[in-house]
């Protein structure tokens, strides 16, 4: 299975959203985590206005992981499907392929979790911090639980929420779960009907996964469902987008779903919500082959490329610092020296996830082909094989 060629245009501007999206949860996580205990208000009317403008950016955090569905659905989804539709599809090829670049950032990020919030809660105030002070985490978040065995491999079996909650500080990781059953999802679904026998077979005991899945979830399952619907728009826009009305659906879909937005604007956490964004999103998708992208290039290149390492990361980051910050637990006025720190979080963080990408998520491309290539030689593959 080979993913359809992207024009350049339009992958540069995947990459500033890519990157854009990762620094967007960033900002969002840690200006909850910052802001948390300053009552006191601004200092000043300069720093007020600058405060501001941080909450601008960093209000986000939630829309920026729908913009991350879409775009995998466009970038994963697609490319599925037209290996789908063309009889060209391989269970053998497509998953180890999918796997791998998960488990290429999330095994280490899960190790880097444990070793970060051992040194935060034994050496810091990082128990303290996620009991008592950090508002993104419930207050029973700490139990005898939130370190065991039975979260790590929940986690790394993207069974996050199915059938545990989340590994350590690490509360991000919950849409990795929903990533990996989306990629399972759509190849299941149509390799089901129109597979050959082995495929028919494992796209039925994937369909019953999914389907488990989508029971333990409980409460969550609406918010799973529409996700993988979101999940689709960006795989069906990767269908459409070399078709000459691509351009006007993408139009329509960015209009309509702009205007819709502001009748929902008041609930930002409804599914309809996040359908709007999701909707937007494929518009600004489907329009950017059109916009040139020129200086914008380089830059998204360079925060895309650590975009999913950062994405894993930046909580338990984040924690170790709050834990050794002298001033995280104190009430009182913040001032422009606050907003400098706030500033040194975000870069720190950055440089922890560049450093965390050039030892792990970087080999992903060469774990891929190594897998690839012994996979290959195992066996079969094809429509009529898994």
């Amino acid at each position: 299975m080979r993913d359809a060629p992207i024009d350049k245009n339009t992958s540069a501007w995947l990459d500033v959203m890519r990157g854009g999206a990762a620094q967007a949860v960033l900002l969002g996580h840690l200006y909850q985590l910052f802001f948390f205990g300053s009552h006191g208000g601004p200092e000043s009317q300069l720093v007020m206005l600058i405060h501001a403008a941080i909450i601008f950016v960093s209000r986000y955090s939630h829309e920026a992981v729908i913009v991350f569905f879409v775009l995998s659905g466009y970038l994963v989804g697609g490319p599925a499907a037209r290996s789908l539709m063309s009889g060209q599809f391989s269970w053998k090829e497509y998953l180890p392929a999918r796997l791998t670049r998960l488990w290429t950032v999330l095994l280490p990020c899960l190790v880097l979790t444990f070793a970060l919030d051992m040194v935060a809660t034994n050496f810091g105030t990082g128990l303290y911090f996620l009991k008592e002070w950090a508002s993104i985490y419930p207050r029973d978040w700490v139990r005898a639980d939130t370190w065991s065995l039975e979260r790590l491999f929940a986690n790394a079996a993207f069974l996050i929420r199915v059938e545990k909650p989340m590994f350590g500080s690490n509360i991000s990781l919950w849409s990795l779960t929903n990533e990996f059953w989306y990629y399972v999802t759509l190849p299941a679904i149509v390799t089901v009907f129109i597979g050959g026998k082995a495929q028919r077979i494992f796209s039925a005991f994937a369909l019953l996964s999914v389907a488990y899945v989508i029971y333990r979830l409980h409460n969550l399952s609406p918010g799973f469902i529409a996700g993988f619907g979101i999940w689709m728009l960006g795989a069906i826009l990767h269908r459409i987008s070399a078709r000459k009305s691509a351009p006007y659906i993408a139009l329509a879909l960015l209009l309509t779903s702009g205007c819709l937005l502001w009748s929902v604007a008041p609930n930002p956490e409804t599914i309809a919500h996040d359908a709007l964004i999701g909707a937007a999103t494929a518009g600004v998708i489907g329009l950017a082959r059109f916009v040139p992208a020129r200086g914008f290039r380089a830059i998204g290149r360079f925060f895309a490329g650590y975009s999913f390492s950062l994405y894993a990361i930046h909580l338990p980051v984040l924690v170790l610092l709050f834990s050794f910050d002298p001033l995280t637990a104190i009430d009182r006025p913040y001032g422009g020296y606050d907003l400098l720190r706030f500033i040194g979080y975000a870069v720190a963080t950055n440089l922890a996830a560049m450093a965390f990408w050039f030892a792990f998520e970087k080999r992903t491309a060469s774990v891929k082909r190594a897998l690839r290539g012994t996979l290959l030689l195992s066996g079969s593959r094809g429509p009529n094989g898994i």
